[in-house]
């Protein structure tokens, strides 16, 4: 019996550890890194990883029992199991992305932090949804934990599923949340660096220097979890996170640079859990000047295999000079939005949409805006301008084709204006809409009221049919980008806005306090010297001599 039920106990042993090495075998992980110099000089290094579990969403969720997650993040594989997240997309960013002179980014996202998700059908969404941002608030340390009611926004034609989704799904389950405010610092990036199989131990992950991160010009953490084919027929799908990093910094030197400098270290060794790890170098402007020879060379890109290597430092030459800024030919779509007026009442929103290309293109306008900045929609007006000048022009089609709003509620609900445009040829399509600046309660405000209060950045859709003007990647390695047919799925960013709105002299109160507690104190002490002092009448004395005076005091001692 001993006997048997060892062996019973082995089989069961190893059958659990088969179960785990089929679990771990079917887990794939990927590193890429895109290493560019922009035309004004600086250096744009985008870090991707990506993890591939092949299990679909559905069994992942319905397998709660799962708990050896192999590679992918236990932590993260945790939230999404737990409030029954489909699809999930996080960002922090530090820095304004300038797509005039540097293209569109590689994996787009606004000033701070930005928060947006798919969940399953039939979930509480809002108790999901409340639940899912403060989990990844205290997995990344951010302050996503201040999402309210008030700053989430339902979206009815933006930020569609990226991943693979099928059948019909109802709006009723996407959230969309932005902090222009938030702070981006290495709280963020030390657990976000956790998420990776290897953290910065090995791989490209080991050129990570936390100096040399938070001195460049712009950087960006993303993380992505959705759904992918596994196949053309998408028979069956797969679990992917993606993790990313971008970052923009000047070299001290503007004929070449190098990994040490650029990054502040070396890649050491390759990362073992890795199936992939590339290096993609944009050769148009510079010379590579190392000893590996290169996989493949697609146009100006240069494919480096980094399994093989165990130390590994690129130098670069830089062989034409910085461009003008004049001379840099802008991307096809292009937007800026600003604050019109003056005072501390009226205000006005506009939008420049500058369509650089030679035909037509369709726009998909996304604005959220607070509630305490009362929109009035009677008052937005579209004018549209040649390119570079201020000479209006007739459009051949009309400009709105579809608009979709939600009124705002006081403290429970903000406006959401949506619209769905046709910018002309070489164009400038200018938006305007006025608003009234509410005054909000004392204890509404922040610390630093005076400071003012930023708005989110308008979000705009369009579909490119070509990928020239993305800062990195050829058109067959864009892996975090949605194609739409021959085209793909843009989202760009306009800058936030910093509105400033009545506020009240919080100094009056001191003051106050000081005045009362004045004149408290001078009448209670005149009060109190009235009711408690006792006056005794003094008759007329005589007046005693200086002898007198000494004989007394020695009398008084002798007693």
């Amino acid at each position: 019996l001993h006997k048997m039920a060892t062996h019973y106990l082995v089989c069961i042993v190893l059958a659990l550890l088969a179960s785990l090495v089929v679990r771990c075998d079917e887990q794939i992980y990927s590193e890429n890194l895109f290493v560019r110099t922009l035309p004004d000089g600086k250096v744009l290094s985008h870090f991707q990883f990506k993890q591939t579990w092949n299990i679909s969403i559905d069994e992942f969720l319905i397998e709660k029992s799962v708990r050896h997650f192999g590679m992918f993040p236990k932590s993260l594989g945790q939230i999404v199991s737990h409030y029954d997240v489909q699809e999930v997309h996080v960002s922090l960013t530090q820095g304004q992305w300038n797509s005039k002179f540097w293209g569109y980014m590689p994996r787009p996202s606004p000033v701070g932090a930005e928060l947006w998700a798919w969940f399953m059908p039939n979930a509480n969404v809002d108790l999901q949804w409340k639940g899912v941002s403060n989990a990844l608030s205290g997995l990344i340390c951010a302050s996503l934990n201040f999402i309210n009611p008030p700053s989430t926004y339902i979206p009815q034609s933006s930020f569609k599923p990226l991943g693979a989704v099928f059948g019909n799904i109802s709006r009723d389950y996407l959230r969309y949340a932005a902090l222009p405010r938030e702070i981006v610092c290495t709280e963020n990036f030390t657990p976000w660096k956790k998420l990776l199989p290897c953290s910065n131990k090995a791989g490209i992950a080991s050129l990570f220097s936390v100096k040399k991160l938070y001195n460049s010009h712009f950087h960006s953490l993303g993380i992505d979890f959705m759904s992918e084919c596994t196949n053309l027929e998408c028979d069956s799908v797969a679990m992917v996170l993606m993790l990313s990093l971008t970052s923009v910094t000047l070299p001290s030197s503007e004929k070449g640079w190098s990994f040490s400098e650029l990054f502040g270290n070396n890649i050491s060794t390759a990362c073992p859990l890795a199936k992939q790890s590339r290096l993609w170098i944009h050769t148009g402007d510079v010379t590579v000047d190392n000893t590996l020879s290169s996989l493949t060379e697609d146009g100006v890109w240069k494919e480096f295999d980094l399994n093989i290597v165990d130390a590994f430092d690129l130098k670069v030459t830089r062989n034409a000079p910085v461009q003008k800024k004049s001379d840099i030919l802008p991307p096809p779509l292009l937007a800026h939005r600003y604050i019109t007026g003056s005072g501390h009442e009226w205000g006005g929103l506009e939008l420049q949409l500058h369509n650089h290309g030679d035909v037509s293109l369709q726009v998909l306008y996304l604005d959220m805006v607070p509630w305490f900045l009362r929109l009035f929609l009677h008052t937005l007006t579209i004018s549209v301008t040649q390119l570079h000048t201020s000479t209006p022009i007739e459009p051949e089609q009309d400009i709105l084709l579809h608009q979709y709003f939600v009124a705002a509620r006081d403290r429970e609900r903000s406006y959401l204006l949506e619209l769905f445009l046709l910018l002309p040829p070489r164009a400038t399509v200018t938006l305007s809409i006025q608003f009234n600046r509410a005054f909000l309660r004392w204890n509404e405000h922040p610390p630093d009221a005076h400071h003012g209060f930023y708005i989110n950045s308008a979000v705009l859709t369009a579909v490119l049919t070509s990928h020239v003007n993305h800062s990195i990647l050829p058109e067959y390695l864009l892996q975090s980008q949605k194609h739409q047919g021959n085209g793909v799925l843009l989202h760009l960013h306009t800058e936030p806005l910093l509105v400033e709105l009545p506020t009240p002299d919080f100094s009056m109160m001191f003051n106050v306090l000081c005045f009362v507690s004045t004149v408290l104190a001078i009448a209670f002490g005149s009060l109190l010297n009235l009711t408690t002092r006792v006056l005794v009448p003094v008759g007329p004395q005589q007046q005693v001599g200086l002898l007198q005076r000494l004989f007394r005091r020695l009398k008084l001692k002798k007693d």
